[in-house]
């Protein structure tokens, strides 16, 4: 299955392939804020909003933050609480001068999560009893990346990396319906969402930034 997030990074690629082929940008990226739109429509980790920034530090070498919540109820979860921090550091392989262009980077990712989830049909109650998800992310990864940024200041910025993933989830969910999340609603992607406990997986990394160039 293409999650919407995939399918639009790999239209934003193929325009960034595109725009850098036809024209050549020569100017500094030394500092921009910029936003996340694809965590948005975030439908397997929730609808979140996300400012952050770039600074260049030295020759080809810059840092990144974005801080962000979540809205309070997207895709069948209500009362989100929480947020999410993530930190990086990039190294420019091309353009080294002005920074921007393809780059390889580094980041860690933390995000604080709770929210409530309710299923009459699955849980065979006529009342929608509210059962909170509490979760608590560490992500590690390494990424390869393409900045462009426009003579009008506009900057995007798009990513894909891989890395480790650290969950510790509790959950007041009785631990006898996550069978039943498996058999009445065939969803693996529903079953991970809920289940509680700590666990170390693989991790898939995307990001697609639309930033404003200060100077």
């Amino acid at each position: 299955m293409i999650y919407p997030k995939t399918f639009l990074l790999l239209i934003f690629s193929v325009l960034c392939i595109k725009c850098n082929a036809q024209q050549t940008s020569t100017v500094v990226n030394n500092f921009n804020i910029r936003l996340s739109p694809l965590s948005l429509i975030d439908f397997y980790n929730g609808s979140s909003y996300k400012l952050g920034f770039e600074k260049k530090l030295f020759y080809a070498t810059s840092i990144y933050t974005d801080f962000g919540g979540y809205f309070k109820t997207f895709n069948g979860y209500k009362n989100f609480t929480g947020y999410n921090l993530d930190l990086g550091l990039k190294y420019y392989i091309k353009n080294k001068d002005i920074n921007q262009g393809s780059y390889i980077s580094t980041n860690y990712f933390h995000k604080n999560q709770g929210f409530d989830y309710t299923d009459t049909a699955l849980f065979k109650q006529a009342s929608e009893p509210a059962y909170r998800i509490q979760k608590k992310i560490n992500c590690v990864n390494l990424n390869f990346g393409y900045l462009h940024a426009f003579d009008n200041r506009l900057v995007l910025d798009v990513l894909g990396g891989l890395g480790i993933r650290y969950r510790n989830a509790t959950s007041s969910l009785p631990i006898e319906y996550y069978d039943q999340i498996i058999k009445l609603t065939d969803s693996q992607s529903l079953y991970f969402v809920l289940k509680p406990g700590n666990s170390i997986w693989m991790n898939f990394n995307v990001r697609f930034k639309i930033a404003y160039r200060i100077f």
